[in-house]
């Protein structure tokens, strides 16, 4: 039987988003949630994510599921409302501060 002992760096990543109600009936709240798993043989680091969003006029019938968001079309003409970058940063005491998916992924690791 041949195996490879390469290493190698494959990661699985997926998303949804879902839509919340609020208590005001022209507002909807948007929760994206993601799910990142190392499936190689080999630790991965992340040392940069970017993050933004963006408020928009509701673009379909409510009445039907989304099937499409263009997200071209958001971004030039929606409001951004949070742009921000999130690097590795260090604590007082030189300790890495938990940040969301900046962070080293050894095999089989998921978040």
């Amino acid at each position: 039987m041949y195996s490879d002992k390469r290493k190698s760096v494959r990661a699985d990543v997926s998303g949804s988003l879902a839509w919340e109600s609020s208590f005001n009936d022209n507002i909807c709240r948007a929760v994206f949630k993601v799910v990142l798993q190392n499936t190689g043989n080999s630790t991965f680091e992340i040392s940069k994510v970017h993050l933004q969003a963006w408020l928009f006029d509701k673009t379909h019938d409510t009445s039907k599921k989304i099937t499409f968001l263009d997200i071209d079309k958001i971004q030039s003409s929606g409001e951004k409302i949070f742009d921000k970058v999130y690097e590795t940063e260090k604590d007082d005491k030189g300790n890495e501060k938990l940040i969301p998916f900046v962070n080293r992924y050894p095999p089989e690791s998921i978040i």
